[in-house]
């Protein structure tokens, strides 16, 4: 997002790779990426520099200020000179894994010693109240007293399973095994109450500790579940995810 923003600011490639000292070929690689998880195309690029499509526009105003928010506080305390600071920072281990580390990759350099924990959104909430945290991402909005938080991102959500089983039709998809990582299973029932109107008459065929290994399980045939779609863009190799065309959207 940070090299989407410098082309979407500056209007050029060029211009964006020296805004972030790095080469032109990465900001290539890197609005390619945001391109083809996004499934469209957010500039034109052509003789006269680059122009940017609607939905850049969309993203740019969604995103640019909590993003410049996000730059200022992890980066306006580091001096030349000084002692680095330690930024406890706290998150879910999919969206840490598959979305903060790489988007902070280029500038690593400029931060400040991180150590990072991965948590449920009530638990990160309450080590933020209670100072043992300085920063969290939480998919739950924080109403605490002295607690300051925005949205940074919109999450979509999949029914989603291998290939060998997504022969099923809609009316035999609650005969599928399903694979979740709680066996109260919260994902799965949130998004069968938004998309199919009605509580899941479900039991977990095998539940795991956390989503990345609910998306091996799944992967691999042991049934299907509902993920995050950065969870199977950023982790999976092309084709070894099928998903219904329903989806649930929610804010991080």
């Amino acid at each position: 997002m940070r090299t989407f923003l410098a082309v979407y600011r500056t209007g050029s490639f060029t211009a964006a790779a020296k805004a972030l000292a790095i080469t032109r070929p990465t900001v290539t690689d890197h609005i390619g990426a945001l391109e083809r998880q996004l499934g469209r195309e957010l500039f034109v690029r052509n003789a006269a520099g680059t122009t940017a499509a609607p939905h850049a526009h969309e993203m740019a105003a969604a995103f640019g200020d909590q993003l410049d928010h996000t730059d200022r506080f992890f980066l306006d305390e580091v001096e030349a000179g000084e002692a680095v600071p330690v930024l406890h920072v706290g998150g879910p281990a999919e969206f840490t894994t598959c979305c903060l580390i790489p988007a902070l990759a280029d500038v690593r350099h400029r931060l400040p010693a991180l150590e990072m924990v991965f948590d449920v959104a009530g638990e990160l909430i309450t080590q933020l109240v209670a100072g043992r945290l300085d920063l969290i991402i939480s998919t739950v909005r924080p109403r605490e007293q002295g607690v300051t938080a925005w949205a940074v991102a919109d999450e979509e959500f999949w029914l989603v399973c291998s290939p060998r089983l997504a022969s099923a039709e809609r009316d035999a998809i609650p005969t599928l095994p399903i694979v979740t990582y709680h066996r109260s299973l919260p994902i799965v029932r949130r998004y069968w109450t938004t998309i199919f109107g009605e509580q899941p008459d479900l039991e977990p065929a095998l539940v795991l500790p956390n989503l990345l290994a609910v998306e091996a399980a799944v992967v691999h045939g042991y049934g299907m579940s509902v993920l995050p779609t950065i969870s199977r863009t950023a982790a999976s190799p092309p084709g070894n995810w099928c998903g219904w065309t329903a989806r649930m959207r929610c804010h991080r």
